[in-house]
């Protein structure tokens, strides 16, 4: 009986120690600092005038960082806010040379390229996802935005679905690189290599 006692304690606090967790990276996230983060990427890379060979390696390098262990948030943070940014910079050498591709979205919930036989993520009528692709352009749709026309809970949830659609796209079309970009302080627009009809 004890031991019960002791397992149900030791539950309810890792349970608060989640939500503290939870409530000080969402008050990090108010007050601006991954913006802040970002803008600092964003001179650097200004500075360093990076060209696509370099942005690979680091791709590569930023996937998996060295020295950085599983247990240290604040650092993992810092290095998805640069994955993000890493995703968006403009490589002129890169994107001269790469044709865009055509995708179709139905009414009914098929995203896909031809062959649709080969290359379809279906999605349900109802779903949030399928929202949020109806009303994406190649402008920036701000976060808060999305979350009111697709009626979305929070921002959080909005990213969560945003980041859903990234995989399964990426997962059933093969697509080379991210069907949505993201600008923290734009939001999100369908990428520029992607001309997407909606029917």
């Amino acid at each position: 009986m004890k031991i019960l006692e002791h397992q149900v304690k030791a539950i309810k606090i890792y349970k608060r120690i989640q939500r503290i967790k939870k409530d000080f990276f969402e008050r990090l996230e108010k007050q601006g600092h991954f913006k802040n983060l970002e803008k600092a990427y964003s001179n650097l890379f200004k500075i360093e005038k990076i060209d696509s060979k370099t942005a690979n390696i680091l791709k590569q390098l930023i996937a998996n960082p060295p020295n950085i262990s599983e247990d240290d948030k604040l650092k993992q943070v810092a290095n998805n806010v640069l994955m993000e940014f890493m995703e968006k910079i403009d490589l002129p050498d890169e994107r001269e040379t790469e044709k865009q591709m055509t995708l179709m979205l139905t009414s009914d919930g098929d995203l896909y390229r031809e062959p649709r036989e080969k290359y379809c993520y279906h999605m349900d009528k109802k779903a949030k996802r399928l929202a949020i692709l109806k009303m994406l352009e190649p402008e920036y749709k701000s976060t808060d935005t999305i979350r009111i026309k697709a009626k979305i809970t929070n921002n959080k949830a909005v990213r969560k679905h945003i980041g859903d659609i990234r995989q399964k796209a990426q997962n059933y079309l093969k697509l080379r690189r991210k069907l949505i970009e993201s600008n923290g302080s734009d939001g999100y627009r369908i990428n520029r290599f992607y001309k997407l009809i909606k029917k």
